[in-house]
């Protein structure tokens, strides 16, 4: 068994979030997720070529939570949700 899914025996919920230059609304989203169970969840944020503070934004929350972000060139919503979906460890 590989290490990807020994590890996801551990983890309950993986949120997958394409984005692109929101990132006041990324931050209200993870602000928003607060539960007894945050060791349980992963977040994979991958970041579609945003021009904003998103990179900044998702280094300071990856302090708090178990974040995984990732970074590509501009290649469209669809492509990044795909990216994230791939990238995650969860159920």
């Amino acid at each position: 068994m590989s290490s990807k899914h020994q590890n996801s025996n551990s983890l309950l919920l993986s949120i997958c979030v394409p984005t692109y230059n929101r990132s006041e609304l990324l931050k209200e989203m993870l602000d928003s997720v607060n539960c007894l169970y945050l060791d349980k969840i992963e977040i994979v944020i991958v970041d579609d070529g945003s021009k904003d503070s998103t990179k900044k934004l998702c280094k300071e929350y990856k302090k708090k939570y178990n974040l995984n972000y990732i970074y590509q060139e501009n290649k469209g919503r669809s492509f990044a949700l795909r990216t994230s979906i791939l990238n995650a460890s969860g159920l």
